[in-house]
């Protein structure tokens, strides 16, 4: 849910017409990384448990470490604010997508099981 908080505050800071990049400093930014690291953390718990979404699954292979390390990055903190750790994940191709695309499937997963939960 946390996660998702971050996906609706940070997209609508998009809408207002924020162009990439942004400064770090600003809300978009810490929205995005925030967003980010609440992410894998939910990768993270699935991870653990054993569950495997195939569908998402090239997707989550990805990005799962250097999404990893966005996350330790930003909830940690670095010698240097524009760390490795945050630099390599952002850094990499369509990274948005996968993370939007992942997410998706990931919100979708959880509304079908609480409706199966009644």
């Amino acid at each position: 849910m946390w996660a998702n908080v971050m996906r609706e505050h940070f997209d609508k800071e998009l809408e207002k017409g924020v162009k990439l990049p942004f400064n770090v400093a600003d809300r978009p930014a810490a929205y995005m990384f925030l967003w980010y690291g609440l992410l894998f953390s939910v990768l993270e718990t699935f991870r653990n448990a054993g569950v495997v979404f195939p569908e998402i699954k090239q997707e989550i292979g990805e990005i799962y470490e250097p999404l990893k390390d966005l996350r330790n990055g930003v909830f940690h903190p670095q010698p240097k604010y524009w760390s490795k750790k945050l630099l390599k994940f952002i850094s990499m191709k369509h990274t948005p997508a996968k993370v939007r695309k992942v997410h998706r499937f990931i919100g979708s997963y959880f509304l079908q099981e609480i409706a199966r939960r009644k």
